[in-house]
């Protein structure tokens, strides 16, 4: 997935981190005004969620995100 001029690696392995946690790649995805959308979503009975991780370190810093809609949570 390119989000914001970089590469992510979106996660579609499950994890025990915190609980058990299903990963789905569906639920990652950028729309063509170019925003990062990262969804809950029941599947098959079980919630899924999204992961995504850059493909490269930036280094220390400090770093932003926006975020532009939260009225659905």
């Amino acid at each position: 997935l390119t989000f914001s001029g970089y590469d992510w690696q979106v996660r579609q392995n499950p994890s025990d981190r915190g609980g058990q946690n299903a990963y789905h790649p569906d639920n990652a995805w950028v729309d063509p005004q170019g925003a990062l959308h990262l969804r809950l979503a029941q599947r098959d009975g079980q919630w899924t969620s999204a992961e995504v991780t850059l493909t490269r370190a930036l280094g220390h810093g400090t770093y932003a995100f926006t975020v532009r809609d939260t009225s659905q949570l």
